[in-house]
C-alpha cells in the first residue's frame, strides 16, 4: 500500500507531499494544475519507479535536481522508502535502493487506454540492479485499441483483448466469465440499460470474429456499437476481471502464492458517463474489487471533475480510511490541501464546495446577477453595469426562469413590489 510521495521540481507540480488514504483517495482540482500527475507519480511509486505513458521529468532546471521519494507498506507493518533523483546527464531517474515493486497496478486513463503492472508478469523481466533498464517497456501499455483487439509484442500475446477474451470466457472458462458478468452487473446495478451479455454475432463480412453483445430493452447490441459511456464501463470490468485472472494463471504457472495488494488509478472517474452513471461507477467499482478477490487490499486514488462522484461515495465513506483532496493555484505553483471530510447531501452543494469552488451552482450570467443583488439588498456600492435596480432586475430576468427560488426575495427585499 502506498503511504507517501514527496516531488520536488517535478513537471507542472514542482513540490508537492501526497499522501493517499488507505482505501479511496479522491483528487479534485481545476484542469491543468496536475491531477494526472499525481496519478502519474503514484504509478510511478507503486511500480518502483517504472514511468507511464508520460514520463515524469524536472519542472524547471533552476529549481534544483528533480527528486522523488516514495515509502510504501510491503507487508506485516514493514515499510520501504526508496529515493530517486533525475540525472539530466542520461535522462533518466536513478535509485538510492532496491524499489519493492510486488503488487497489481492497474491505471485507467481519461481516453480509455490502460496501463497494467503485475510484479510476476513484468517485473521479473526488470533488472534493477542494471543502470541500463529501460523501465518504461515492463508493463502491459494497452491503447484503447489494444483492450479491444488486443495486445502483442515480439510475436508473443501479453493481452488477447475484451472481443477475444470475452468470447472464449463466455464459452471455455464459465468461472471467469461469471465474474466478467457480476462485475458487469454490479457496474450497471439500477440503470435502465443493464450491462448483461447477449449471443455474439457476426457484425461484417470482413471481420471473422463473433462480437459479444449486450443485452439492450432495443435488442442484441455488438458491444463494438455500443457508446462511449458503455465502452468505458466495459473496458474498465474486462482489463480488472482479466487482470487478476491472469495474475492467479502465471502464479500457478511459477508455483508461487497470489499477490495481495493492488492499486487502481483512475483518471476522471466520470469520463464519458451519464449522471445516473457517475453517481453508481465509484461505489460499484469497490463492491467488484470486494467479489473478485475478496482476501486482496484494494487502495483505489481517483480524480474527478464530477460532484455526482463525491455525492455517491457519501454513503459509504470512511474518514479512517478514505481522503478527498483538493489541488489549487498558490502562487506560481500549486497546493494540495487534505479537506476535511464533510458529506454534502447533494450535487448541488457539492458544487459550491470547498472541492469544486463555485459560487453559484448556475450559468455565469445567472451568478453575477445573483451576486450583484445580494450586494444591492445588503446595501453594498455594486460594480457598473450591475449598480443600479433596475439593471440588477433585467439582469436577472434574463438569467433566472419564472418558478427560480430567489426572486420571492429579491422582489420584495429590492422593493420590486410592495
Amino acid at each position: 500500500m502506498l503511504l507517501s510521495i514527496h516531488a520536488h521540481n517535478v513537471s507542472a507540480l514542482g513540490e508537492v507531499t501526497f499522501e493517499p488514504a488507505e482505501r479511496v483517495t479522491l483528487v479534485t482540482g481545476e484542469n491543468g494544475l496536475g491531477k494526472t500527475l499525481l496519478l502519474d507519480l503514484a504509478w510511478f511509486a507503486a511500480t518502483g519507479g517504472n514511468t507511464a505513458r508520460a514520463a515524469l521529468t524536472p519542472r524547471r532546471p533552476g529549481d534544483g535536481a528533480a527528486t522523488i521519494r516514495y515509502t510504501a507498506s510491503v507487508a506485516d507493518g514493514v515499510t520501504s522508502t526508496v529515493d530517486e533523483r533525475f540525472d539530466a546527464r542520461t535522462w533518466r531517474w536513478e535509485r538510492d535502493s532496491t524499489p519493492w515493486a510486488t503488487g497489481l497496478v492497474v491505471y485507467a486513463h481519461a481516453d480509455g487506454a490502460f496501463d497494467v503492472w503485475d510484479f510476476m508478469r513484468t517485473a521479473r523481466h526488470v533488472s534493477y540492479d542494471s543502470p541500463d533498464v529501460r523501465r518504461i517497456e515492463h508493463r502491459f501499455a494497452l491503447t484503447p485499441g489494444d483492450v479491444w483487439d488486443g495486445l502483442t509484442r515480439d510475436g508473443r500475446v501479453l493481452c488477447n483483448g475484451l472481443l477475444r477474451d470475452w468470447a472464449t470466457w463466455q464459452f471455455q472458462r464459465p468461472d471467469v466469465f461469471a465474474r466478467f458478468a457480476r462485475a458487469l452487473a454490479r457496474l450497471s446495478e439500477g440503470l435502465d440499460e443493464s450491462l448483461l451479455p447477449g449471443t455474439p454475432q457476426r457484425v461484417s463480412p470482413d471481420d471473422a470474429r463473433d462480437i459479444p453483445t449486450l443485452r439492450l430493452p432495443y435488442g442484441e447490441v455488438p458491444v463494438s456499437l455500443c457508446s462511449a459511456g458503455m465502452r468505458r464501463v466495459l473496458a474498465l470490468a474486462y482489463i480488472i476481471v482479466w487482470t487478476f485472472d491472469e495474475h492467479r494463471a502465471a502464479a500457478q504457472l511459477m508455483g508461487e502464492k497470489p499477490l495481495e495488494d493492488l492499486v487502481l488509478l483512475v483518471d476522471e472517474v466520470e469520463a464519458h458517463l451519464h449522471p445516473r452513471w457517475q453517481r453508481l461507477l465509484l461505489p460499484a467499482l469497490l463492491a467488484v474489487l470486494d467479489e473478485l478477490a475478496p482476501s486482496v487490499h484494494a487502495q483505489v486514488i481517483a480524480t474527478t471533475h464530477a460532484p455526482l462522484v463525491l455525492a455517491s461515495i457519501e454513503p459509504h465513506f470512511s474518514p479512517a480510511r478514505d481522503r478527498v483532496l483538493h489541488l489549487a493555484r498558490a502562487g506560481a505553483g500549486v497546493e494540495l490541501t487534505d479537506l476535511p471530510w464533510s458529506p454534502q447531501g447533494d450535487a448541488v452543494n457539492w458544487l459550491v464546495s470547498e472541492s469544486f469552488g463555485l459560487r453559484q451552482a448556475r450559468s455565469i450570467e445567472a451568478e453575477q446577477a445573483i451576486e450583484a443583488a445580494e450586494a444591492f439588498m445588503r446595501g453594498e456600492p455594486c460594480p457598473a453595469p450591475l449598480d443600479q435596480r433596475d439593471a440588477i432586475h433585467e439582469a436577472l430576468r434574463a438569467a433566472l426562469p419564472d418558478h427560480d427560488h430567489f426572486w420571492p426575495r429579491w422582489l420584495v427585499r429590492s422593493g420590486a413590489v410592495a
